[in-house]
C-alpha cells in the first residue's frame, strides 16, 4: 500500500520526469547528436548522462545507459548480430538500427524508457517499409498491454490475456512488464514471457514458472511497460529486426494509459 500504487499528487511530477526522459533520449536519437562514422555508441550515453545531470536537483541513471545496434551488411545479405549493449568505441553508420535503453532518478522518483531510431542510407529518403512494419508490430503489442491489462489480475493472468490478443501474429512478441515508480524496478507484479511459445496454450509457460501468480495489478500502478516485437524484414533478405521498446503508463479500470505518446 505504500509503494503501490502511487499518490494522486505524484501524477504531474511523474509525468514531468517521463516528459523529460522522452525529450532527452529523443534528441540523442536525433542528427542533433548522431553522425554516421562519427558519433559512438560512448558519446549517446554521454550527452544522456550529461542532459540529466544539467536538469539539477540530483537528477541522475539508476542504471548504466545502454546503447545497441541491428546492422545489415548489404555485401554479404546477412544481418550482423545483435550487439547488445554496443561497445562503447562501436561507431554507428548508415543503415544502422539503434536501440537506446535509458532512464533515471529525479524528484523522487525513476523512470524507465526504450526506443529504437534508423541511420538512412546515402539515398534514401524514408525508413524502408520492412522497418516501419517491424514498429507497427510492436505497436500492436503496446496496444495488447493497453487494451487487456486490469486492475485485479494478476501478473500471471495478464500475461495470458496479452498473449491471447497477439495470437495470429506474423511476428515474434516478447513480453516483460514491472512496477516502477520511486525505484526503476518497483514492489508489484511482474509479467515475465521472454520467451514465449504462441502455439501452446499456456504459451510456453504455466503458473509456477511464468510470470507472478500470487499478487496483482492495481488501480492507479505506476508500470513500465517492457516488450520486444521480433520480424523478418524483406530488404533484409528474410533476416529478423528485434524492436525493443518500454514505455511508462498507469493503470485504470480500462486498461493502461501511456503518460507520453509511444513511439510509431
Amino acid at each position: 500500500n505504500v509503494f503501490d500504487p502511487r499518490l494522486a499528487n505524484d501524477l504531474e511530477p511523474y509525468r514531468s520526469l517521463v516528459l523529460a526522459t522522452d525529450v532527452i533520449a529523443q534528441t540523442a536519437l536525433s542528427n542533433e547528436v548522431i553522425t554516421p562514422g562519427v558519433t559512438r555508441a560512448m558519446d549517446i550515453k554521454w550527452f544522456f548522462e550529461e542532459s540529466v545531470a544539467e536538469l539539477g536537483v540530483g537528477g541522475k541513471p539508476w542504471f548504466e545507459i545502454h546503447v545497441a545496434v541491428q546492422r545489415f551488411d548489404p555485401e554479404t545479405g546477412t544481418m550482423i548480430p545483435y550487439v547488445h549493449p554496443a561497445p562503447d568505441d562501436l561507431i554507428f553508420q548508415q543503415g544502422d538500427i539503434i536501440h537506446l535503453d535509458c532512464g533515471f532518478d529525479y524528484l523522487g522518483f525513476a523512470s524507465d524508457w526504450q526506443k529504437v531510431a534508423y541511420i538512412l542510407r546515402e539515398g534514401e529518403q524514408t525508413v524502408p517499409q520492412g522497418l516501419r512494419t517491424a514498429l507497427s508490430n510492436a505497436n500492436l503489442v503496446h496496444e495488447a498491454f493497453a487494451s487487456e491489462s486490469r486492475p485485479g489480475m494478476t501478473g500471471w493472468e495478464a500475461t495470458l490475456a496479452i498473449a491471447r490478443k497477439l495470437e495470429g501474429v506474423d511476428f515474434l512478441p516478447s513480453l516483460y512488464s514491472h512496477a516502477i515508480g520511486y525505484h526503476g524496478h518497483a514492489l508489484g507484479p511482474s509479467i515475465n514471457a521472454r520467451d514465449m511459445d504462441l502455439s501452446s496454450p499456456t504459451y510456453g509457460y504455466s503458473r509456477s514458472t511464468g510470470p507472478e501468480g500470487d499478487s496483482y495489478l492495481r488501480d492507479g500502478a505506476y508500470r513500465s511497460i517492457e516488450f520486444s516485437a521480433t520480424t523478418a524484414v524483406p530488404e533484409y533478405d528474410g533476416g529478423t529486426v528485434t524492436i525493443p521498446m518500454e514505455d511508462d503508463a498507469y493503470l485504470t479500470t480500462n486498461g493502461y494509459i501511456y503518460f507520453r505518446p509511444y513511439q510509431t
